[in-house]
């Protein structure tokens, strides 16, 4: 609770979650980017998935997508989530709450009765985990401060989105994707919750 608001646990919890939230947020960010390309949001011989339709913004896309795809993206953080947050129950990890490092996420090769046969990250062996810890360190905070720019980024991207002029530098840029729709509810258009 609030009473251990200073403790070190806290403040690895607190860690971790700017870490993994400044990951998605730089991932967000790349794809919105990529999905304003018209390599990405333009004509394909092959449509991406069912529903696909050119010329959308990202927003758009998101919308296209069926809901079993949704929910299959859902699922699948889900589970790296938990593999992420169980993983210590092997004793090969030490969790960031207990000592653990805030961001490393543990091997992944080798799990599944032998049938995953990558790491997560560095999946094809390039050394990035053997660096030394100065160099870790540095790696570790240039990812925070990307990442918090990277939140920083794609809220300017949603907000310009949903309010033109919102956000002056991004309304300079034309054809910049406008959207409609309600960016905070990603199930809207085919789910339907009435409480």
């Amino acid at each position: 609770g609030l009473s251990e608001l200073g403790s070190e646990r806290t403040q690895a919890w607190f860690k971790a979650a700017e870490t993994k939230h400044g990951r998605v947020a730089m991932a967000a960010f790349l794809g919105f980017i990529a999905q304003c390309t018209p390599q990405v949001s333009g004509e394909h011989t092959f449509a991406p998935y069912r529903g696909y339709v050119a010329g959308c913004s990202p927003q758009e896309q998101w919308d296209n997508i069926p809901t079993i795809g949704k929910l299959q993206i859902f699922i699948l953080i889900g589970m790296l989530e938990s593999y992420g947050e169980g993983a210590a129950s092997d004793g090969s990890y030490t969790h960031y709450m207990k000592g653990g490092v805030p961001g490393f996420y543990p091997s992944i090769k080798g799990k599944n009765n032998g049938q995953i046969s990558l790491e997560l990250y560095d999946p094809f062996g390039f050394g990035f985990r053997d660096k030394p810890a100065d160099k870790r360190a540095r790696g570790l905070k240039s990812e925070i401060l990307n990442g918090r720019a990277a939140m920083f980024g794609i809220m300017g991207f949603l907000a310009e989105g949903k309010v033109p002029g919102s956000v002056p530098i991004l309304s300079k840029i034309a054809g910049f994707p406008h959207y409609d729709g309600e960016v905070m509810a990603p199930f809207a258009p085919a789910l339907h919750l009435n409480f």
